[in-house]
């Protein structure tokens, strides 16, 4: 997969999909790659063409193009059936020919009923044989063993790697653990990089963290790349476009901003948008500005003055330190998922206020 920037100009991929091009892309999501279509004979043709517009014909070609061995068209039949266990032996089938997409849909399958080591082996089998999304899978596993810095080291070459092949969820990853200096040195350049292009081809996630990083250079910019995440459904944007409105209101009218973007995250769910709502609406917001939360030694310093233990405050994701990142994240509501993103940085900046908030009115 080629990067999304070397395709189109940024410019033009930060603006929604024309329907015509979403169906287009949709499409080419059905289509073999080199390696999975070892011939393109008239009936693997036929069950690809078919499926890609969505003929309800097409199960015959591909049963046809199946038979002659063809691990895409099983593939195809395996996504389509209406039995669900002949759907799982279409895909068997396919996973025999080392078709990867086919072991990932199997992986996954066995994920969601519980088999979590027949999920791990058919997602290896497929990463080891190039798919994109399993290698990611398995770099988050990595880097996950945070005792083992040979694992984290190798998680980030992977991570940079799919992120080069333009897969925006390693492109994020990937710029976390560059800017944290995970599995090696800090390149801040880098995670920069490879942060805007996972925003710019919509992954919502870099999209929060990018405007998080924007909001003290460029707040205008900031609630633009909020705005956009938010109104694809990422809860903890709305949170953030509140609080923006809230607290740091930039013109007349943006208490009602605030306030409509905070019903909305309330709505969603989030844990601490009922608290914001009742402050916006009684006029009782905390003017107190934020400490500012950097680099991982502030995170560490941060946890520490808040009760937990993240061991020194040196700058080094240990076990220790992921440890306490993910009881923070339990505590506050947050995804436990042990990493230092802009997310975690503003609810630690928001706790730790409030604790010095309490201490000086004692």
């Amino acid at each position: 997969m080629r990067s999304v920037q070397s395709i189109f100009p940024l410019a033009s991929i930060v603006r929604p999909m024309s329907r015509p091009v979403s169906l287009f892309l949709a499409a080419c999501a059905l289509l073999p790659t080199l390696a999975e279509a070892a011939s393109y004979s008239p009936q693997a043709l036929a069950c690809y063409q078919g499926a890609a517009r969505g003929d309800s014909a097409f199960p015959t070609a591909c049963k046809a193009a199946a038979d002659l061995g063809d691990t895409h068209a099983m593939f195809l039949l395996g996504l389509s059936s209406k039995d669900p266990d002949k759907g799982v032996q279409w895909l068997e089938r396919a996973a025999e020919g080392n078709h990867l997409r086919a072991l990932a849909e199997l992986a996954a399958r066995h994920e969601r009923q519980g088999d979590v080591e027949r999920a791990d082996a058919l997602y290896r089998r497929a990463a080891q044989g190039g798919h994109g999304p399993s290698r990611i899978r398995i770099a988050r596993m990595l880097r996950a063993d945070t005792d083992n810095p040979a694992n984290v080291a190798l998680a980030r070459r992977t991570l940079v790697a799919e992120a080069a092949a333009g897969y925006p969820e390693a492109q994020h990853l990937a710029a976390v653990m560059l800017a944290a200096g995970e599995g090696g040195p800090v390149d801040e350049a880098a995670a920069r990089r490879w942060l805007l292009e996972a925003a710019s081809a919509g992954y919502l996630p870099a999209q929060y963290d990018h405007a998080m990083s924007l909001v003290d250079g460029d707040r205008a910019e900031a609630r633009n790349w909020l705005r956009k995440a938010a109104r694809a459904g990422h809860v903890q944007s709305n949170y953030a476009l509140a609080v923006l409105g809230a607290h740091e209101p930039v013109a007349p009218g943006e208490h009602r901003s605030a306030l409509y973007w905070a019903h909305l995250a309330v709505r969603a769910g989030h844990p601490q948008a009922n608290e914001l709502l009742d402050e916006i609406v009684s006029g009782k917001l905390p003017h107190a500005s934020l400490p500012r939360i950097e680099s991982l030694a502030d995170v560490q310093s941060a946890l520490a003055s808040l009760g937990y233990d993240p061991g020194p405050a040196d700058g080094v994701m240990g076990s220790r330190t992921r440890t306490a990142i993910e009881q923070f994240q339990r505590a506050s509501g947050l995804a436990p998922n042990g990493e230092v993103d802009s997310a975690l940085r503003e609810r630690l900046a928001r706790s730790l206020a409030e604790v010095r908030r309490h201490a000086a009115a004692e």
